[in-house]
C-alpha cells in the first residue's frame, strides 16, 4: 500500500489515521507546506519501507520510535524542514537504511555512531 501527496502546496498536518495503516509500505508527502510534527506512532508502521517528508514545515523532534522500523525502513528523507533537538540515537538501529537525508533542519549534536556502521547506507 502506497500513499503519495507531493508537489501540491498542500497545507495540513499528518492525520492520526496515517499511523493506523498497517499495510503501508511507502509514504511520500514531500514538496508541500505540511506542518506540525511527526507522531511517535510512526514506530507502528511496521511495514514501511520508504518515508519521504522532505521539503515541508514540520517542527518538533524526530521521534525516537522511528528505530522500531529497523526491519523494513530503507528510505528516510526528512530534509528541509524545521525539526529541532538532537537526532534520536535509535536511527542507528535502522539496519536496512539505504537512503538517509536530514540536511537543512534545526537539529544539533552528533549523529549516533551506529549510523556510520550501517552496511547498506552509502
Amino acid at each position: 500500500c502506497s500513499q503519495q501527496v507531493y508537489w501540491n502546496n498542500v497545507r495540513f498536518t499528518l492525520p492520526n489515521d496515517l499511523y493506523d495503516m498497517e499495510n503501508l509500505t511507502s509514504f511520500a508527502c514531500n514538496q508541500n507546506m505540511l506542518s506540525g510534527s511527526i507522531n511517535s506512532r510512526i514506530g507502528e508502521l511496521t511495514n514501511i519501507e520508504k518515508f519521504n517528508a522532505a521539503v515541508n514545515r514540520f517542527t518538533g523532534t524526530i521521534p525516537s520510535t522511528i528505530g522500531q522500523l529497523s526491519e523494513t525502513l530503507q528510505f528516510l528523507l526528512l530534509y528541509e524542514n524545521k525539526f529541532t533537538g538532537t537526532f534520536p540515537s535509535t536511527v542507528g538501529q535502522l539496519s536496512r537504511l539505504t537512503l538517509f537525508d536530514i540536511r537543512e533542519n534545526k537539529l544539533y549534536g552528533t549523529l549516533p555512531k551506529e549510523l556510520y556502521s550501517l552496511k547498506h547506507l552509502s
